[in-house]
């Protein structure tokens, strides 16, 4: 199942929605947003969507990411953190462990030897959530498993939205 949001409503029309389609098996979302007025490329965007807390945002040579906002480490929101401008990374603010495209941590400023994290990146993901961009709309799939389904489902008519995300700047 598949519908989108316009960031511009509230919760209560995804009640409604969900109540009258009982048998999903996999909830995806559709953020329509327009990158000048509401994404900045270049810092981290909190979002919440049915109280999930989201962070989006653009790694610097590819498209818009969705993760939870929490690094894994301390659980600190890395909606606070910062894009580097080196490596392209989503850097948490809390001790600046970055992050690339997938998830995968990539530094640890204070592991002595860095082999310590290429040996463990597998234990040291943020969680990454599917998406896709098409024109304004970037749609995110909540279920972190669904990469498949994201790429098998047709995007849905840009005209027809349901609300309920709430955007925290």
């Amino acid at each position: 199942m598949f519908f989108c949001v316009d960031i511009r409503f509230s919760i209560p029309y995804w009640l409604a929605f969900l109540i009258c389609n009982p048998n999903l098996t996999s909830l995806s979302i559709g953020i329509q947003f327009h990158p000048s007025k509401i994404l900045t490329p270049k810092k981290p965007t909190p979002v919440t969507v049915l109280g999930l807390r989201l962070v989006i945002w653009k790694p610097q040579l590819s498209d818009y990411r969705v993760f939870l906002d929490k690094c894994p480490h301390r659980l600190a929101p890395l909606s606070e953190g910062r894009v580097d401008e080196k490596t392209g990374n989503l850097m948490c603010s809390y001790h600046g462990w970055e992050f690339d495209a997938q998830g995968i941590c990539t530094r640890i400023p204070q592991a002595e030897n860095p082999q310590i994290v290429t040996k463990n990146q597998k234990n040291l993901c943020a969680l990454s959530l599917p998406v896709r961009q098409e024109n304004d709309l970037l749609c995110v799939w909540l279920d972190a498993n669904s990469t498949q389904l994201a790429n098998d489902t047709p995007l849905a008519n840009s005209s027809i939205y349901f609300s309920g995300l709430s955007a925290s700047r």
